[in-house]
């Protein structure tokens, strides 16, 4: 799952796989604006087949922030 998630983050981003780490901050580090979150959210919750509820993915800072809201939502379904 976090290389999956990794992977759609380098594509919405255009950023290569290999610079985007767990650490990376999706604002400041990868230049993602609201419109490439919103993409975002809505290809992981397909890949995924999960719900990202807005008010927690809206407070996702890090590429890491999204691997651990989105294993809690794997863990609930």
């Amino acid at each position: 799952m976090k290389q999956q998630i990794i992977t759609a983050i380098a594509e919405v981003s255009n950023h290569a796989s290999v610079h985007v780490t767990p650490e990376s901050r999706l604002e400041d580090d990868l230049l993602m604006d609201s419109l490439h979150l919103a993409e975002l959210q809505l290809q992981l919750e397909d890949d995924l087949e999960i719900e990202l509820p807005d008010d927690k993915y809206t407070e996702c800072k890090t590429v890491q922030d999204i691997i651990d809201l989105a294993g809690q939502q794997l863990a609930v379904h």
